[in-house]
Protein backbone atom coordinates (compact mmCIF):
# COMPACT_ATOMS: atom_id res chain seq x y z
CA UNK A 1 0.00 0.00 0.00
CA UNK A 2 2.79 2.49 0.84
CA UNK A 3 5.47 1.16 -1.47
CA UNK A 4 7.73 3.23 -3.71
CA UNK A 5 5.11 4.19 -6.29
CA UNK A 6 2.51 5.46 -3.81
CA UNK A 7 1.56 9.08 -3.21
CA UNK A 8 3.05 8.94 0.29
CA UNK A 9 6.36 7.63 -1.03
CA UNK A 10 6.44 10.50 -3.51
CA UNK A 11 5.80 12.89 -0.61
CA UNK A 12 8.83 11.42 1.18
CA UNK A 13 10.84 12.09 -1.99
CA UNK A 14 9.79 15.74 -1.69
CA UNK A 15 10.73 15.80 2.00
CA UNK A 16 14.15 14.38 1.23
CA UNK A 17 14.67 17.01 -1.45
CA UNK A 18 13.75 19.87 0.93
CA UNK A 19 16.00 18.51 3.69
CA UNK A 20 18.96 18.05 1.34
CA UNK A 21 18.55 21.59 0.01
CA UNK A 22 18.33 23.08 3.50
CA UNK A 23 21.25 21.10 4.86
CA UNK A 24 23.40 21.89 1.83
CA UNK A 25 22.64 25.59 1.97
CA UNK A 26 23.35 25.83 5.72
CA UNK A 27 26.57 23.84 5.32
CA UNK A 28 27.79 26.14 2.54
CA UNK A 29 27.01 29.24 4.60
CA UNK A 30 28.91 27.88 7.59
CA UNK A 31 31.85 26.81 5.42
CA UNK A 32 32.06 30.22 3.71
CA UNK A 33 32.01 31.98 7.08
CA UNK A 34 34.11 29.72 9.30
CA UNK A 35 36.22 32.61 10.64
CA UNK A 36 33.04 34.33 11.87
CA UNK A 37 31.79 31.15 13.53
CA UNK A 38 35.11 30.42 15.26
CA UNK A 39 36.01 33.94 16.39
CA UNK A 40 36.76 33.54 20.11
CA UNK A 41 35.34 30.01 20.18
CA UNK A 42 32.27 28.64 18.47
CA UNK A 43 29.61 31.31 17.89
CA UNK A 44 26.00 30.48 17.20
CA UNK A 45 24.17 31.13 13.96
CA UNK A 46 22.09 33.82 15.65
CA UNK A 47 25.30 35.62 16.68
CA UNK A 48 26.79 35.42 13.20
CA UNK A 49 23.61 36.06 11.20
CA UNK A 50 23.71 39.88 11.50
CA UNK A 51 27.28 39.83 10.17
CA UNK A 52 26.36 37.89 7.03
CA UNK A 53 25.53 39.77 3.87
CA UNK A 54 21.88 40.15 2.87
CA UNK A 55 22.10 37.31 0.34
CA UNK A 56 23.36 34.86 2.96
CA UNK A 57 20.76 36.03 5.48
CA UNK A 58 18.11 35.34 2.84
CA UNK A 59 19.61 31.89 2.21
CA UNK A 60 19.36 31.04 5.93
CA UNK A 61 15.71 32.14 5.91
CA UNK A 62 15.12 30.04 2.80
CA UNK A 63 16.71 26.97 4.42
CA UNK A 64 14.56 27.40 7.53
CA UNK A 65 11.50 27.61 5.28
CA UNK A 66 12.46 24.36 3.55
CA UNK A 67 12.81 22.65 6.92
CA UNK A 68 9.39 23.88 7.98
CA UNK A 69 7.91 22.57 4.73
CA UNK A 70 9.62 19.22 5.25
CA UNK A 71 8.27 18.98 8.81
CA UNK A 72 4.76 19.82 7.60
CA UNK A 73 4.92 17.16 4.87
CA UNK A 74 6.16 14.58 7.38
CA UNK A 75 3.26 15.41 9.65
CA UNK A 76 0.80 14.95 6.78
CA UNK A 77 2.33 11.54 5.98
CA UNK A 78 2.00 10.50 9.64
CA UNK A 79 -1.61 11.65 9.70
CA UNK A 80 -2.37 9.75 6.50
CA UNK A 81 -0.78 6.61 7.93
CA UNK A 82 -2.99 6.98 11.00
CA UNK A 83 -6.13 6.91 8.84
CA UNK A 84 -5.53 3.58 7.14
CA UNK A 85 -4.18 0.16 7.73
CA UNK A 86 -0.48 -0.28 8.51
CA UNK A 87 1.97 -0.63 5.63
CA UNK A 88 2.31 -3.99 3.98
CA UNK A 89 5.24 -6.12 5.23
CA UNK A 90 7.15 -5.78 1.95
CA UNK A 91 7.11 -2.00 2.46
CA UNK A 92 9.15 -1.95 5.69
CA UNK A 93 11.63 0.29 3.92
CA UNK A 94 8.95 2.98 3.70
CA UNK A 95 8.54 3.16 7.49
CA UNK A 96 12.30 3.12 8.01
CA UNK A 97 12.72 5.92 5.50
CA UNK A 98 9.98 7.95 7.20
CA UNK A 99 11.63 7.61 10.61
CA UNK A 100 15.09 8.45 9.21
CA UNK A 101 13.74 11.61 7.59
CA UNK A 102 11.90 12.62 10.76
CA UNK A 103 15.09 12.20 12.79
CA UNK A 104 17.14 14.15 10.26
CA UNK A 105 14.69 17.07 10.27
CA UNK A 106 14.56 16.98 14.08
CA UNK A 107 18.37 17.06 14.41
CA UNK A 108 18.77 20.01 12.03
CA UNK A 109 15.83 21.87 13.60
CA UNK A 110 17.13 21.26 17.11
CA UNK A 111 20.53 22.57 16.08
CA UNK A 112 18.95 25.71 14.64
CA UNK A 113 16.74 26.16 17.70
CA UNK A 114 19.67 25.70 20.09
CA UNK A 115 21.65 28.14 18.04
CA UNK A 116 18.84 30.68 18.29
CA UNK A 117 18.48 30.27 22.09
CA UNK A 118 22.11 31.12 22.89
Amino acid sequence: MYCQDSELALTLDDVEDYVQRAQGKLSRIIARNLPLFFRGGWRSLSEVLPQLDRQQQWEVTEAVGWLRTARSLLLSVRQELGKGSPPEPQCDDFCGRLVRLELRVDRISRWLLCEEKR
